[in-house]
């Protein structure tokens, strides 16, 4: 089962790491839950884990695909294209480890500065309302 949803990745440009907000999916892989989207900046789909939000899975469209698919039918590709390969297995492994859980940490941490940041941009656009007001 697929459903649309929000939520965070994590990203990297010019040697910084960051999150950024994504609007796609929550999907069921083997009895696990991942959330996947469609880049258009790169023209891939990226299926993630959760829990960390990096990717598991990285799915190059070509643009044939791209003009003919859907979108949701480009995440299924990508979630055939993570059955076949052993990605699946070694995340499972990899996941009880102390440096995943780390991860996982981090991510949290990330979130919860993300939500800081935006409460402060609305603070400040209050401020200045009212300032403008006075």
């Amino acid at each position: 089962m697929i459903k649309r949803k929000i939520f965070y990745s994590v990203i990297q440009a010019d040697g910084i790491t960051g999150i950024r907000k994504q609007d796609g999916y929550e999907l069921q892989i083997d009895g696990e839950t991942f959330n996947a989207y469609h880049s258009m900046r790169d023209d891939r789909i990226y299926i993630l884990d959760p829990k960390n939000g990096i990717a598991l899975q990285i799915y190059d469209v070509d643009e044939n695909e791209d003009e003919l698919l859907l979108e949701i039918d480009l995440i299924e590709k990508a979630k055939e294209k993570l059955l076949q390969s052993e990605t699946l297995s070694r995340w499972k492994e990899k996941r009880d480890n102390e440096s995943y859980r780390l991860l996982e940490r981090m991510f949290k941490a990330y979130k919860r500065a993300e939500s800081l940041r935006e409460k402060q941009k609305e603070l400040v656009c209050r401020e200045n309302k009212e300032a403008a007001g006075q």
